[in-house]
């Protein structure tokens, strides 16, 4: 019950101060969408970034559960081999993975299924839980920061880290392109492309307003040069 009131308290602050959640005919767009597809989905499975010197590399996709309980290691292991042998790359044989899971408290059923799998197996990696919902667009630069930092790491070798959400489009696009505007000097039109492109359908409202809203705030603070 604290959490909601919390959540509540935050929103609504947050709402009233930044806006990020409203377009302008004052309609409220809910970040979190259900997968819509029921289950993990391959075709949603994307390689974002990478460096083959330290085999460490940044994916995208959707929630990796199937039947509602079942954390799918071996079918999103298969689906990164295939997605980097279609850019002509070998993942390594044995690596570490971070499943980067921005699931909030209104998924926790489907975050206990990624937790439990990584307790009973943390020689395969583990769970970081970044809860986007509703976040200040100064938060998401430096979650970001923190992610490219730990990807950049010289000392971090043979690791994947796996970023989702539910349905693999809004909150995982929000981070997705803002990755790629933030790090890889890509422009918001073509991170936007590349959304629709890797997740099937565009972002929901919020989500393509808070995106953004985030390059906005990279503009604002001189670390691209526009939002087109």
């Amino acid at each position: 019950m604290e959490k909601v009131r919390q959540f509540i308290v935050w929103f609504l602050v947050f709402a009233f101060f930044t806006g990020c959640v409203f377009n302008p005919d004052n309609k409220i767009y809910n970040l979190t969408i259900k997968n819509e597809l029921g289950s993990f989905d391959q075709a949603r499975v994307h390689l974002i970034n990478y460096d083959l010197n330290r085999n460490v590399f940044l994916f995208r996709g959707n929630l990796p559960i199937s039947n509602s309980s079942d954390f799918v290691y071996s079918q999103l292991v298969q689906t990164f081999q295939q997605r980097a042998s279609e850019k002509g790359i070998k993942l390594p044989a044995q690596f570490f993975l971070i499943d980067y899971s921005l699931l909030n408290f209104t998924e926790e059923k489907d975050l206990k299924v990624e937790e439990n799998f990584f307790q009973g197996n943390p020689s395969l990696g583990k769970i970081e839980n970044w809860p986007l919902y509703v976040t200040p667009l100064k938060e998401i630069d430096n979650k970001l920061v923190v992610l490219h930092q730990d990807i950049s790491n010289p000392n971090t070798k043979n690791t994947i880290w796996y970023v989702h959400c539910e349905a693999g489009c809004d909150r995982t696009g929000i981070v997705s392109a803002g990755y790629r505007m933030r790090f890889m000097s890509e422009s918001y039109s073509n991170s936007q492309a590349l959304n629709l492109q890797e997740c099937g359908r565009p972002q929901n409202k919020s989500s393509t307003f808070l995106t953004e809203q985030y390059c906005e705030y990279l503009k604002r603070n001189g670390l691209i040069a526009n939002c087109n």
